[in-house]
């Protein structure tokens, strides 16, 4: 009886085999009819789309009926929409962080920080 160990092993050593690329098949001469040489072979075989794929490779076409401009009708805004104020959080938040330095962002050490002093700063708020 093989341990669990040897097991994992084994399955390990399946899944670590590389796939089989079944669009290329490698042309292999039969060795029952020895009795002639079988004539020269391409090395491997080329997939041929079928015409059911072709038909499916095609562009959508547009329906005749669909018309290109359209008419789309206007949504009003209410005027309590117009008249709101952000407030001074939103526009805060809608201001783009400055970045100094590219390397920066790939530095984790500074993302922690940032997210440490961001922490800190909404712990000071309530």
């Amino acid at each position: 009886m093989p341990s669990e160990w040897e097991l994992k092993q084994d399955r390990l050593s399946i899944l670590a085999r590389p796939k089989v690329n079944h669009q290329v098949l490698l042309s292999r001469p039969s060795v029952y009819w020895v009795d002639k040489i079988p004539k020269e072979q391409p090395r491997y075989t080329i997939p041929v789309m079928t015409s059911r794929q072709e038909e499916l490779s095609e562009f959508k076409m547009v329906h005749p009926s669909y018309k290109y401009n359209r008419f789309f009708p206007e949504t009003s805004i209410t005027p309590t929409a117009l008249d709101v104020v952000a407030s001074p959080r939103l526009n805060n938040l809608s201001r783009p962080r400055p970045v100094t330095d590219i390397s920066e962002l790939n530095n984790l050490n500074w993302f922690m920080s940032h997210i440490k002093n961001a922490i800190l700063f909404l712990q000071q708020k309530n």
